[in-house]
């Protein structure tokens, strides 16, 4: 199994990304890991149970709370960490909070974060 540290340091060293993809009717959001050593992308992969592996890039875009957990616990030390933050609060209002009321001062600070990502 991969020491923590060593995922915090790919992705430290911009070979993890945050994504968020708009569609015409949703978003969608995804995690991408670049590595040329293939068998750190499964293990990452085995670690947490999620993902598939394509041309060396190892994409979750399913099942994100336990990676999002594994990041709160484990800080980024880069500006990478400001990213996950926003990635995050958006996941949390957009996803899992979907249903709530939102007032408005609220929604225009869903947009301009997303605005990062777009």
């Amino acid at each position: 199994m991969l020491h923590p540290q060593y995922i915090i340091g790919l992705f430290d060293s911009n070979c993890g990304k945050f994504e968020i993809r708009k569609y015409k009717t949703c978003y969608k959001f995804r995690i991408t890991i670049y590595s040329s050593n293939i068998q750190v992308l499964y293990k990452i992969k085995e670690r947490f149970k999620t993902g598939r592996i394509k041309n060396n890039i190892l994409i979750i875009d399913k099942q994100l709370e336990n990676i999002l957990n594994f990041f709160h616990k484990n800080k980024l030390l880069t500006k990478q960490s400001i990213t996950f933050y926003k990635f995050s609060y958006l996941y949390q209002k957009m996803i899992i909070e979907k249903d709530t009321l939102k007032t408005e001062k609220e929604i225009r600070k869903i947009i301009n974060r997303l605005h990062y990502f777009l």
